[in-house]
């Protein structure tokens, strides 16, 4: 009884204090970035926030990123014994510039919304999410792919994957 009162308090203080190291970080690295020469400003002409869902048959991964490179995953199964996850780490500038710039010369206009092959069965499904702001004007394109993608999608969750450099969860593939 004790462990289970135990393992709520142990997960908060977890959280909180990983919170403050990654403020002492990113504050530290601020401080550090004003004794240096001043960076080159992104060439990306847009803000993005991107989300990545891979759904296996018995779990839900999802990879967030944000503009200024901070990239949270969580992961959950259903019918294991695997616990849920969840991690954040900070892309470096000159890795996420490369993927903001993949972003900026793909044209989600021209993309289905679903990539579905109807004859695989237990696959896992990758669903991309991708808000894109210019100009304080805001569009969002949802690419869901099952089975196959398109190449420049593909690259696109690849890189996003490559970004986080962790394993993900995938039960039942």
């Amino acid at each position: 009884m004790k462990k289970q009162r135990l393992f709520p308090i142990l997960v908060t203080l977890s959280l909180l204090i990983g919170s403050a190291a990654m403020y002492l970080f990113v504050w530290q690295q601020s401080n550090h970035a004003s004794d240096e020469s001043p960076a080159e400003p992104a060439q990306s002409t847009s803000a993005y926030s991107i989300k990545l869902a891979i759904k296996a048959p018995f779990s839900l991964a999802t990879l967030t990123l944000d503009e200024m490179g901070l990239i949270r995953y969580t992961a959950s199964s259903t019918g294991s014994t695997v616990e849920p996850q969840q991690d954040e780490t900070v892309i470096p500038e000159a890795r996420l510039h490369d993927f903001f710039a993949l972003l900026d010369a793909t044209d989600f206009s021209q993309y289905d919304a679903e990539y579905i092959s109807p004859s695989l069965m237990d696959g896992t499904t990758y669903t991309l999410t991708v808000t894109e702001t210019s100009n304080n004007n805001a569009s969002t394109h949802m690419i869901r792919c099952y089975g196959f993608c398109p190449d420049q999608i593909s690259a696109i969750n690849d890189m996003l994957i490559s970004l986080w450099g962790k394993e993900i969860m995938r039960v039942g593939m």
